[in-house]
């Protein structure tokens, strides 16, 4: 009697076990694990599911599906609370998120270029959305110039690194007012060069360096390296054939500079600390014809950062 018994409680362990993996393995989209809310057709690639949140890779989206999902999360009666929605026409992004009673959160991103989307329902912790601005990235322009010396005999060489700050509101409601880059550090020097935060390559160097402007676009800043070697005026013109000639490689010029993002919006005040390196791994200037644009984006939305709201 006793080995049927414990047979017994086997199977019906084995059968709650895999019934557990079954769940925990399947795509499906289950409208009453998700609030409610219906998937209009999208193709699910991968799904997650903790005791936070339920989320969704998806791809082969088209515009309207898009809409349909929205206009249907939009009219949601239990997800009306503090509504975010964004539109980059450069990117192609397309973002929106609620939130409920209960303080659970949506977020829905669709990307117009290749296609592909997220979704989360996050029920608590860090996996709720975060209103207001995310950082998402940033770009650098390197470029390479050079002056003769005195006798024309010789090439100095000199960079200068334009860096353009990737910064979103997650509102199409909400606004930049004015915003501050403060505290400028370099926390890694470059092993060639003379390095200072300017605005131009042959400007002075800026003591307690800042920038401040009213337009998100303006959040930039410059970094001049001067004087990175020198080469024979005989050397065939290219950049790459300098960089040779000078016996430099990426390596020595590196640097990671850190500083810290104030925005206002007409809503809230915003702060975010960067440390970004120049250049980004993977990338090599000296290979580079004169200048070369870096774009360090995220994939997605999700994966920028949020700033952390002060006021």
């Amino acid at each position: 009697m006793k080995k049927l018994v414990r047979i017994l409680i086997f199977m019906l362990l084995f059968i709650v076990m895999s019934g557990c993996s079954k769940e925990k393995t399947t795509l499906d989209w289950i409208v009453e694990d998700m609030a409610g809310i219906e998937n209009p057709g999208f193709v699910i690639t991968s799904k997650q599911e903790t005791d936070n949140y339920i989320s969704f890779v998806l791809e082969e989206i088209d515009m309207e599906m898009v809409s349909e999902f929205i206009n249907d999360l939009t009219e949601n009666p239990n997800f009306n609370y503090n509504i975010n929605y964004v539109y980059d026409s450069n990117s192609g992004f397309y973002s929106y998120a609620a939130f409920n009673d209960l303080q659970e959160s949506i977020h829905f991103t669709y990307n117009d270029n290749d296609r592909s989307g997220y979704f989360i329902y996050a029920k608590a912790g860090d996996a709720v959305f975060t209103p207001g601005v995310r950082d998402l990235g940033f770009m650098v322009r390197a470029s390479f110039d050079y002056t003769s010396n005195t006798d024309y005999t010789e090439y100095i060489a000199s960079m200068y690194y334009g860096t353009a700050l990737n910064a979103k509101f997650t509102s199409s409601t909400e606004y930049l007012v004015s915003f501050i880059l403060k505290d400028f550090e370099f926390t890694s020097e470059s092993l060639v060069g003379n390095i200072s935060f300017c605005d131009l390559l042959y400007g002075d160097m800026v003591e307690n360096y800042q920038v401040t402007g009213t337009s998100i676009y303006d959040m930039k800043f410059g970094v001049c390296q001067k004087n990175v070697g020198t080469y024979g005026v005989s050397v065939e013109f290219g950049t790459e054939n300098a960089f040779n000639a000078m016996g430099i490689s990426q390596s020595d010029l590196d640097f990671t500079v850190s500083f810290t993002a104030e925005i206002t919006s007409n809503m809230a005040t915003y702060t975010h600390d960067y440390v970004i390196t120049i250049m980004p791994a993977g990338n090599d200037v000296t290979t580079m014809s004169n200048y070369m644009d870096v774009y360090q984006y995220p994939k997605k939305f999700d994966e920028g950062l949020a700033f952390t709201k002060t006021e």
